[in-house]
């Protein structure tokens, strides 16, 4: 298991192992997470099921540990740090993200057939995503090293048990809001996971991946995030036009200018991995803290 020595004098140290750990075992991830299944509850007006933040939390423990190990060649060029992490822990992380996903299923079980499907949907994206399965006489093996695809693919693993997760826990049909809310987060992993292509396009590029920013270069693929990022948030304010009250409107259109923000910030220079993650997954964070406090403003 994760081990922090409390030698006198090593304070400084330890404190560097505790955040190493919550960051390369993804645990930021998993909390980021399941601040967006309560963004997605509250936005939909639906009650907010315990139940649906652990399952969120472990399925994405459980996903992204795994796929660290099938993408470990990738990893040992565009991410040291974590790639040393995951091979010194990579027996507890195996087995942990196991039982992490069993118990997703037991949870989701029991709030029936619906709910136990939507845990599955990211468990078979990231089979999809990260094993080669495509036959050899096709140019591609995996569905990640299909330029597009792979951010495709990401969106859906995020936003459909994220928009989908609350409602069939709380036991009730779909509404428009739940369309909404499976573009909203659609929308904001595809333009998380192409940002993460920036950061990693040396790596890539080496590896023979073909990502976006590696096909269209990194000038082009912000032009392209940025008219997605203002086209998608407008059309998801339309789609939620009478759902939302002003405040909650207000939130979301404040998002799209945080993401255009850090569009603009990641442009391919050396800054800290560090910083990717901490910025791009930290939006739901920020996001979910800011509903929370005006929810209970409003209250």
């Amino acid at each position: 298991m994760f081990k922090f020595e409390h030698t006198p004098g090593n304070s400084e140290l330890n404190l560097q192992s505790l955040f190493d750990t919550i960051l390369y075992s993804s645990l930021y991830l998993c909390i980021a997470a399941v601040s967006m299944v309560y963004l997605s509850s509250v936005l939909q007006d639906i009650p907010v099921s315990p139940a649906s933040c652990v399952i969120m939390f472990l399925v994405t423990f459980s996903v992204y540990n795994l796929n660290r190990k099938t993408d470990e060649d990738e990893d040992a060029i565009n991410h040291s740090k974590r790639y040393a992490f995951t091979k010194k822990h990579i027996n507890s992380l195996m087995y942990l993200s196991l039982a992490a996903y069993v118990v997703a299923f037991l949870i989701a079980g029991m709030y029936g057939i619906m709910a136990a499907v939507i845990t599955a949907i990211p468990l078979v994206n990231g089979i999809l995503y990260s094993i080669p399965f495509l036959p050899d006489r096709f140019r591609y093996r995996r569905l990640k090293d299909i330029p597009f695809v792979k951010n495709f693919i990401v969106g859906l693993a995020w936003a459909l048990p994220v928009a989908l997760l609350p409602v069939a826990c709380a036991g009730i049909p779909l509404g428009e809001m739940t369309i909404a809310m499976g573009l909203f987060f659609f929308l904001l992993s595809f333009i998380d996971s192409t940002v993460f292509d920036i950061r990693d396009v040396r790596g890539d590029a080496e590896t023979g991946v073909q990502t976006i920013p590696v096909i269209l270069g990194i000038p082009w693929t912000r032009i392209l995030l940025s008219v997605m990022n203002a086209m998608g948030i407008g059309i998801i304010l339309v789609l939620c036009n009478g759902y939302l009250s002003i405040v909650e409107t207000a939130i979301i259109a404040g998002i799209a200018i945080y993401v255009q923000s850090y569009i603009i910030l990641f442009n391919g220079a050396e800054l800290s991995r560090v910083l990717y993650d901490l910025i791009a997954d930290g939006q739901y964070l920020l996001l979910g803290g800011v509903m929370y406090i005006s929810t209970v403003c409003i209250a």
